[in-house]
């Protein structure tokens, strides 16, 4: 799997859990399974492209990892591509967006992130 992985120095998931877990929803965003992993997904085929964000607490911190899958029809995804390559950067800027909010609900909850993604 080729994602985009980004790991957060953050406060524990009372503090941040329901304003990500709305932030999602409000966006779009449904919990489910994927590949046995718990994620947020949003989209499907190829007008809508499915977008994942995964977030995993590892105590004193964060992971988030984040990619679309690609297919070759509808339903029938063949990989992943994570925000940094070429492929669907259409999508991808939306989801870079959304990646900023997260990291600065995890950061500060409650508080908008300022200035660049690490």
């Amino acid at each position: 799997m080729r994602t985009s992985t980004y790991i957060v120095p953050g406060f524990p998931p009372e503090q941040w859990g329901p304003q990500v877990d709305q932030f999602l929803t409000e966006n779009g965003f449904k919990r489910q399974m994927y590949k046995g992993m718990d994620v947020w997904k949003k989209g499907t085929g190829w007008l809508a492209a499915p977008q994942i964000f995964r977030i995993v607490n590892e105590g004193s911190r964060v992971v988030i990892e984040t990619w679309i899958p690609f297919a070759l029809l509808p339903g029938v995804y063949l990989g992943e591509s994570g925000l940094n390559s070429a492929f669907g950067f259409a999508i991808k800027g939306g989801m870079r967006s959304i990646l900023k909010v997260l990291i600065g609900y995890i950061n500060a909850p409650g508080a908008l992130p300022e200035g660049y993604l690490p």
